[in-house]
């Protein structure tokens, strides 16, 4: 019997090599025909009839050299047409681009990117991928299949209430909780055709050839086959993922919690080899033979059928997405940085910094990246820009790919489909028409402007070039303040991500708002609302999501340099002075000295921390499980660490003495030198929120929305008010030299009390800011509202200054003479304070 396979094996593979043979021979008489000849017709036959015949490979010959007949023989259409199809089907970066170098010289027409817009009657709830369609479920249960041709609305006759897992073009994989059951039922039918009872609800599903499928129910993987179950395994591969098959070596691949993807026989389901990792396996790409993971803060390169499964490994990066991208693999980082590494070495090749959220390789040669708020950016294997284009709306969903178009789910319920063939050789249309604008502008030439604006806009929404053009019309000819902040605020959200513009376009609106400066930081996509600290002339913020500690500019706004600060939780507890940055990481606080190439110094810890205090020569650490150490500066030596509660608790030391409130409210005043208990001040049995003091003065914060006040000199309350919300912050403030409590409540109402009297002095109702947390300069409250920041007399509790921010603002920070604010979109708003 293997004797008889293997000569049958011989005869195939003896057939496809003449196969091949055969049409390498047309395509060669063909091209004779055509050089030698001048036999168009008979040359173009033979062409057309390896298209019809022949493989992959040989119809990608046949296109390009139909295309090169067609174009020789001056006709410019059909060469088009052909050579669109060779571009579609290019095996190489050189063709493509040769390719769409003659589309552009048979086409020289301005680019019109948009094919496609897909009107929907709700949001995308799941997505589903078929080599050529894709499948949209919407939200409420409708059911869109999208293809290069067409997209129509297909009936949905699945219940309601049930999981869906899977459909393609062979039909849905559903489940029902009562009773447990998956069921199998063909697009085109109105009942399932198959039906598998299961004891739990299904996790998560993989759909195989002829209707079978790959399922993780509870703690129970299963191989559901034609011929009932092939195999089932308990208790082994609870909460794992389906990652796919690996063709090389016939397994299914799972994603486990054990931080480890395994391989599982598709016959017997039988585990026989492990990829093992310390960190969770964010994301996986397969191709080919090629399995590609991000784990921990590394990359990860393996060639599970070779010997040495491990090619590579690449080090600190924090990967938000990556791509196989030609012969390179691309990474894009939470910071917005897309990296080329080599896919031979994983050595860096080429990096460049975007606001991109989405990396995909769009065609042979484009790798496509994609911001959250629509852009779209073109680039070659050079990192280098091919082409920009601004939605304008943000996406909703990952973009998808499909033949020659490029398909952009947008958060206003609907598809845009972009021609991903396109690589920047011929003008875009939205780019001509802005240039004639500009053109109209520096005539001064209004009226002819605005309709041309208008057209402008209607091929590309998100042009921010158009919106600053219409910007300065409104103001040209006093239109409404409500069309000029629309058409500013567009300006401006649109020009992020695009230095060249936004540096004219802020320039103009800094002038506008009366700001020092506006500036885009760069920061994370992910980051939104940053908060500075600083001193002197430099302005500091942390980048969480990217885990950097980013030096500003506070003159200018610009960058000046960036620190890797390590692995950070999603909100690290963190606090500074002047020098050093205490930033806390799982049972360890890492001081980093506030210079680019400045030491680090990590300090263990008996738990994890919960607040960080610096306070005069010290820096105080308390942690989740009640522990209080004190770290000696500028040698960050520890002092002592004492045991004070079983549970986190809060503390000051900013007073005349080391202040501490558990949760439950037990009040201690310690000894600063040693940690240990000086004196009991009182027990308010109530949660504790805050925690301040100021000199001999104590003020508490409770759960119950009231304020203590205590004198820890001598151990009594002095007075208690209650406020009408929960309390989000609480200072003391000081007017007149007299001590006052300022606090700021979640519902956006911002109260001074007065020491003396049991009742406020004052309170402001407010509106949209993120924290209320008042910021106090010379007498004056400095606080966020929605879109912008206003200043509050400390006397009166009235508004006496006013900025702009349009899109939005965080809690200021001053700075010298400037006040800072940032908005979600990460632009960093300066103002020079009044005095």
């Amino acid at each position: 019997m293997p004797k008889i396979i293997s000569v049958i094996i011989l005869l195939l593979l003896s057939a496809q090599m003449s196969w091949a043979v055969k049409m390498a021979t047309a395509v060669k008489e063909a091209l004779y025909l055509f050089e030698m000849k001048g036999d168009f017709s008979k040359a173009t036959k033979i062409l057309e009839d390896i298209i019809n015949n022949g493989d992959p490979d040989d119809k990608n010959n046949a296109y390009f050299y139909l295309a090169k007949i067609q174009d020789l023989s001056g006709n410019a259409s059909i060469a088009s047409l052909y050579y669109k199809q060779s571009l579609i089907t290019a095996q190489n970066t050189a063709d493509a681009y040769w390719i769409s170098e003659q589309l552009a010289r048979l086409s020289p027409d301005p680019e019109n990117l948009i094919k496609q817009k897909i009107p929907l009657s709700g949001n995308i709830f799941k997505s589903f991928d078929t080599p050529s369609h894709q499948f949209l479920l919407l939200e409420n249960r409708e059911l869109y299949q999208i293809s290069q041709e067409q997209t129509i609305k297909i009936p949905f006759n699945v219940p309601t209430t049930s999981s869906i897992h899977s459909i393609s073009f062979n039909g849905v994989w559903y489940s029902e909780k009562e009773p447990s059951q998956l069921f199998f039922q063909p697009l085109s039918a109105k009942k399932p055709i198959k039906s598998i009872p299961i004891s739990n609800e299904v996790n998560d599903l993989f759909p195989l050839p002829g209707n079978q499928a790959l399922v993780l129910s509870g703690n129970t993987l299963f191989l559901y086959s034609n011929d009932g179950i092939r195999f089932s395994i308990k208790d082994r591969y609870q909460n794992c993922s389906i990652i796919g098959l690996y063709e090389p070596l016939n397994r299914f691949l799972l994603n486990c919690p054990d931080n480890a993807i395994h391989f599982i026989q598709t016959e017997t389901g039988i585990e026989d080899f492990v990829i093992s990792q310390l960190d969770p396996i964010t994301h996986i790409k397969i191709e080919s033979n090629v399995i590609l993971i991000a784990s921990g803060h590394a990359v990860w390169l393996y060639k599970p059928d070779e010997k040495t499964p491990l090619i590579w490994k690449h080090s600190n990066v924090n990967i938000e997405d990556l791509a196989i991208f030609e012969n390179k693999i691309a990474l894009l980082e939470t910071s917005g940085k897309v990296l080329f590494i080599d896919k031979q070495t994983g050595f860096p090749i080429s990096s460049l910094q975007s606001d991109a959220s989405w990396i995909l390789p769009m065609a042979t040669g484009s790798l496509g990246l994609f911001s959250k708020e629509g852009r779209v950016t073109a680039v070659d294997t050079l990192l280098k820009p091919l082409w920009s284009f601004h939605l304008g709306i943000n996406l909703q969903n990952r973009p998808f790919k499909n033949s020659d178009l490029l398909y952009l789910p947008l958060a206003n319920q609907s598809i845009v489909a972009l021609n991903s063939l396109y690589y920047g050789k011929t003008p875009l249309l939205s780019n001509v028409l802005a240039s004639k604008a500009q053109k109209l502008a520096s005539k001064k030439q209004w009226k002819e402007l605005s309709p041309l604006l208008d057209s402008l806009l209607k091929v590309e929404y998100g042009n921010a070039e158009a919106w600053f053009l219409k910007a300065i019309l409104a103001e040209t000819v006093n239109a409404s303040e409500k069309d000029q902040q629309k058409a500013w605020s567009e300006a401006v959200r649109l020009s992020l991500g695009d230095s060249q513009k936004s540096k004219l376009i802020l320039s103009r609106y800094s002038q506008m708002i009366e700001a020092k400066f506006t500036h885009f930081l760069q920061l994370s996509p992910k980051t939104s609302y940053p908060q500075f600290f600083g001193n002197k002339n430099n302005l500091y913020t942390v980048d969480v999501p990217a885990q950097t500690l980013q030096n500003i500019n506070p003159e200018t706004g610009e960058l000046r340099w960036i620190k890797n600060l390590g692995k950070l939780a999603n909100s690290p507890v963190m606090a500074n002075d002047e020098n050093t940055l205490a930033i806390a990481s799982g049972f360890k606080v890492h001081i980093h000295e506030l210079l680019k190439e400045g030491y680090i110094k990590t300090l263990e810890l008996p738990g994890k921390p919960f607040h960080i205090e610096y306070s005069g020569n010290a820096i105080y650490i308390s942690t989740w499980n009640g522990f209080l150490i004190k770290i000696l500066k500028p040698n960050l030596n520890l002092a002592w660490s004492r045991k004070i509660f079983t549970m986190p608790f809060h503390f000051t030391s900013k007073g005349s003495d080391l202040l501490v409130a558990s949760l439950e409210g037990e009040i201690l005043n310690l000894w600063n030198s040693s940690g240990q208990i000086k004196k009991s001040l009182d027990n308010l049995q109530s949660t504790i929120t805050h925690l301040e003091s100021k000199d001999s003065l104590l003020v508490i914060a409770n759960a119950d929305n009231k304020i203590f006040l205590f004198s820890t000199k001598s151990n009594t309350l002095l007075a208690s008010f209650s406020t009408s919300s929960e309390i989000n912050s609480l200072q003391f403030v000081e007017i007149d030299q007299k001590k006052h409590i300022l606090a700021g409540l979640a519902n956006q109402q911002i109260v001074l009390y007065n020491l003396e009297t049991d009742i406020s002095k004052w309170d402001y109702n407010g509106s949209g800011s993120i924290f209320v947390t008042p910021v106090i300069h010379n007498n004056i409250a400095w606080i966020d509202q929605k879109n912008e920041i206003i200043g509050l007399s400390l006397t009166t509790g009235k508004v006496i200054h006013r900025y702009k921010t349009p899109g939005g603002a965080s809690t200021p920070f001053i700075l010298d003479k400037t006040i800072f604010t940032a908005s979600p979109k990460r632009l960093l708003y300066a103002f020079n304070l009044p005095f």
